[in-house]
Parts: structure tokens; sequence; C-alpha cells
């Protein structure tokens, strides 16, 4: 029999989370659990793993990886930006006599005028038209570069 005295040390266990787990993390952050969490739920259930110095090195080096993967992104983007910024583009359709297209202008023949004309590769899902451009003239069109 145990007397109330008696007290059991909790000891804890580094993990890797590979999952988002409620209340005490996302994946891939570093974490110190009670041993009996790490081993009876977590690691089987596959939401964490322990975090072996080989791991964690391999976690730092795949954060590095992401960081400059965004940088290089960033860089990217702007550089597509400065030459969007201003840009025109002519595009030439059938129209009527009153100015009226006799097919409307979509972001898939913006997209393809832009790599034709101006070698530049966008998808057309990043070309924000409200309506596709039924009408002779100028008009402005959205491009979104951050996806």
């Amino acid at each position: 029999m145990r007397s109330g005295n008696d007290s059991k040390e909790v000891e804890f266990m580094k993990i890797i989370l590979l999952k988002n787990v409620e209340k005490l993390g996302k994946a891939g952050e570093i974490k110190n659990v009670a041993d009996g969490f790490a081993l009876n739920f977590l690691l089987p259930k596959k939401m964490a793993e322990a975090a072996t110095t080989e791991r964690i090195e391999k976690l730092r080096n795949k954060e590095i990886k992401k960081s400059r993967e965004r940088e290089k992104g960033t860089k990217d983007n702007n550089e597509l930006l400065a030459r969007l910024n201003g840009l025109k583009l002519e595009i030439k359709a059938k129209a009527s006599d009153s100015g009226k297209l006799f097919a409307g202008l979509s972001a898939e023949d913006i997209a393809k005028e832009l790599k034709t004309q101006k070698n530049i590769d966008i998808a057309a899902k990043r070309i924000r038209l409200e309506k596709h451009i039924k009408e002779v003239g100028e008009h402005g069109v959205e491009i979104d570069v951050e996806n």
C-alpha cells in the first residue's frame, strides 16, 4: 500500500509534431511533453515523432529551405510586379461599327496575349476580370502576383 506522500516525478520527452494538435502546437514545432502522453498517444497515432538530434537538424534544414523559397518567391513576385505595372497590351479582336466585340475577351485571352506579346507567363486564374471585356477601348485589369 502507498502512502499519501509518495509522488511520481513526471518525465518529459522532446517531440516534433507531425500534425497540428489542439492545445499543443502546429506541425513542425518541437515540444516537451509528458512521456506517457508521447508514448501512449502522440507517437502511436503518428501525430509526433521523437525529437532526435538528427530529426531536429533535418527539420531546421527544411525550415531554412522553405525560408529561401519564400524569399525567392517574393523576389520573383516583385520582378513580375515591376514588369506588369503600367503595362499596356493591345489585343486585336473583331468588333461591330458601334465598338461592341463579337466575342468578349476573357482572362484566358489576356493570359495568352501576355505570353505571346510580352513573354510573361501568367495563369488565367490570376487575372481578375469582373466580366469579359465586350467593348473596344482601354480596360484596367488586376493580376494577382502573390499566388
